[in-house]
């Protein structure tokens, strides 16, 4: 939650795919990353994955002059950037720096002459952009920050104290009844990728950067439903209500341990298309989820799904934490085995 300074609406409420995929997968860990703000540390796949994303940014805010040549080199300060950020990460397998130049390398072989290309908004191409859209409001109780503690669940324990303060001077009330409220704006949030201009330089598409070791028909087909992708759609839509945002364009870049025998690097594409229907379906889920996550911090209960404890990437990273006594998961929470997630 943040505060703004609208009397009319003092509080906002921004929910990203990050926090939004936590909420999806278990309310529990929702609970530990979002309301405590502890998450795992670091692994190669992510810092690989950032690195690979930091290179396309470079390739896509390319201008008419740029060589291969010149972007090989721009892409790999912007790789080796990546890794000095996370150099306190020890990389243990073959996502090197080394290894994600070398992807790089071979994307940009493979669409250096490609006829699609970034749209142009106001001068600058729409890439590694940052949006914001307002879905709707709600009521948030305002008790709920005292049973969380003060300064634990906004952004300013200092304003937070004094909304507390003025709301029980005025109901007389110690401590403040179910039914005080606060209002609150929902945000839907991101960064986009690319706002991509097709071949044909009427249609546009979301286009997201997806680096993954694993290739499977599911891996595809799971855009054709997901929250992020359509998700986006529907707030580049609002954005630009003029234009046509025909769907969504994932480009994924399959990027395996190398072998002798077998093919380390591959890259697939593939359009989908979402309805007005499905954006609106999109938006209205949000709420729910978002209305079930004020249900689980409201009653300071967040269930477990033990479905995900063991998922196919692998244990929950919180599965120490839930599988001791509720005594001590607090502190195991706050080891060295997680860090902080901000």
């Amino acid at each position: 939650f943040h505060w703004t300074d609208d009397p009319a609406c003092p509080l906002v409420l921004t929910m990203d795919w990050s926090s939004l995929e936590s909420l999806l997968a278990c309310n529990r860990s929702a609970e530990y990353k979002l309301v405590h703000s502890r998450g795992t540390h670091t692994k190669s796949a992510l810092i690989f994955g950032a690195a690979f994303h930091s290179a396309l940014e470079c390739f896509y805010k390319r201008s008419p002059s740029d060589t291969i040549e010149s972007l090989l080199e721009l892409g790999g300060r912007a790789i080796q950037a990546e890794y000095a950020l996370n150099s306190h990460v020890i990389i243990d397998d073959y996502r090197t720096a080394d290894y994600c130049f070398s992807c790089y390398s071979m994307y940009l072989g493979e669409y250096f002459n490609e006829s699609i290309t970034p749209y142009i908004h106001e001068g600058k191409p729409l890439v590694e952009f940052t949006f914001v859209y307002p879905v709707g409001m709600t009521e948030v109780p305002a008790n709920l920050f005292d049973k969380w503690g003060v300064g634990k669940l906004t952004n300013d324990e200092t304003r937070e104290k004094q909304v507390l303060y003025d709301l029980k001077v005025t109901t007389l009330r110690n401590p403040l009844p179910d039914t005080t409220t606060i209002p609150c704006r929902i945000e839907w949030s991101g960064i986009v990728d690319v706002l991509m201009q097709m071949g044909d330089g009427k249609t546009l598409r979301v286009c997201d950067h997806k680096t993954t070791s694993i290739l499977s028909d599911a891996f595809f087909n799971s855009f054709q439903v997901s929250m992020q992708p359509v998700g986006y759609v529907a707030a580049m839509r609002a954005a630009f209500p003029d234009l046509n945002i025909k769907g969504f364009y994932l480009n994924s870049v399959i990027c395996r341990a190398p072998t002798k025998t077998g093919t380390s690097y591959e890259s697939y594409r593939r359009p989908y298309d979402y309805t007005t229907e499905q954006c609106d379906e999109w938006k209205s889920d949000l709420l729910a989820l978002i209305g079930e996550l004020l249900h689980n911090l409201t009653s300071k209960n967040f269930p477990k799904k033990t479905n995900w404890c063991a998922g196919k990437y692998g244990a929950c990273p919180y599965l120490d934490v839930c599988s001791a006594p509720a005594s001590q998961r607090a502190m195991i929470l706050n080891t060295g085995l997680y860090s902080d997630n901000t």
